[in-house]
């Protein structure tokens, strides 16, 4: 019987010792036959590689680098600012020691001095302002400058009671609603309540006429609502005034894929949000009242109480009316406001 050809026992752990043996082996069988089954016949090659196929065969295949998983840019760990000028804006990254930040009206700046501010806070929107002034009394009493003075009162009665409180606007500017929603969402607001005061109704009523509108789908949203309604009203029904309503209450509006309608109640998503229309600036006899600042600290100490009610209990809240859906917007053209494009009039303030 053919054997291969002795070699020398090497004791070689390496990779090349083994390589040579298996080239030695490999060359010795190349030259054996093996004998038929019954013993006779000539002989049948063994069928077995050459050396270069028995290396080929001992190497690794080649590895191919899995691709580099996509890297998100890294989220700012501050998500919002106050600038010098006392304006909150949302924070989209650092240029060396300044702040990358969205200004109120949506436009990319670098403030190079500011105060990160802390998350958890309450949140409040005083609804409108600058070139927005929203309704207006038949006294002249702006709906803007209302917001924002009923919106101080709440916040300084919050942070005496030891809540942290963020306005969206300290001033009259301009500010549009995404950025109004990113504060809320970025700091991660316990609350966050849209100041409002409502338009265009008559119908007599014995108490006032305050509207709340929560998320059609969170219980939480909707007990923060109930909650300063029902504050609210116990704070105005005091007054002697020719009241007037709608007769909401308490509500939801939705558009008709079931989204929220009112953007201050639909863009806070994940945040248990309210849109508060405390009272109706265009009847006379109200917006003649809510001219008083007393009467504007009033309703502000009214919306701090239901909030702090909202953070400290588990009470139910009330004034509920069962909603619906809303008709679809109207889409108007040209105009300031309008979608037809234009210059942007949004006003930002000084940072």
């Amino acid at each position: 019987m053919c054997q291969p050809p002795s070699s020398p026992v090497v004791c070689d752990t390496t990779d090349v010792g083994r390589r040579l043996l298996i080239l030695t082996v490999a060359a010795g069988l190349t030259a054996c036959t093996a004998p038929s089954e019954g013993g006779a016949g000539p002989p049948r090659p063994v069928t077995a590689a050459g050396p270069a196929a028995v290396l080929a065969q001992t190497m690794p295949e080649p590895i191919t680098p899995a691709p580099a998983p996509a890297v998100e840019p890294p989220k700012p760990a501050v998500a919002a600012v106050l600038s010098a000028g006392g304006i909150a804006m949302p924070v989209l990254g650092r240029d060396g020691d300044a702040w990358k930040v969205s200004t109120p009206c949506g436009r990319e700046a670098v403030v190079t001095s500011a105060t990160p501010l802390p998350t958890r806070p309450v949140v409040l929107d005083p609804g409108h302002g600058g070139y927005d002034p929203g309704a207006v009394g038949p006294n002249g009493l702006e709906e803007a400058d209302l917001n924002l003075a009923v919106s101080r009162h709440a916040a300084a009665a919050l942070e005496a009671a030891g809540f942290p409180t963020v306005l969206t606007r300290n001033g009259d500017h301009g500010m549009n609603l995404p950025n109004r929603a990113k504060l809320a969402v970025g700091l991660q607001a316990r609350a966050f309540v849209s100041v409002h005061h409502n338009a265009a109704s008559w119908a007599p009523s014995a108490i006032p006429g305050s509207e709340m509108y929560h998320q059609v789908s969170s219980a939480e949203s909707k007990r923060l609502a109930g909650l300063i309604y029902e504050e609210i009203v116990a704070a105005l029904s005091p007054y002697d005034v020719a009241w007037v309503t709608s007769g909401v209450g308490v509500t939801w509006r939705t558009k008709a894929n079931g989204d929220d309608w009112y953007a201050m109640v639909n863009q806070p998503r994940g945040i248990d949000a309210a849109l508060a229309e405390l009272a109706f600036i265009s009847n006379p006899t109200e917006a003649d009242l809510l001219a008083d600042p007393d009467v504007q600290r009033v309703e502000g100490q009214a919306v701090a109480r239901g909030i702090i009610r909202f953070l400290t209990t588990s009470e139910p809240g009330s004034g509920y009316v069962e909603g619906g859906q809303m008709p679809p917007r109207p889409r108007c053209g040209g105009g300031s406001r309008g979608g037809g494009g234009g210059e942007d009039p949004c006003d930002d303030p000084a940072l």
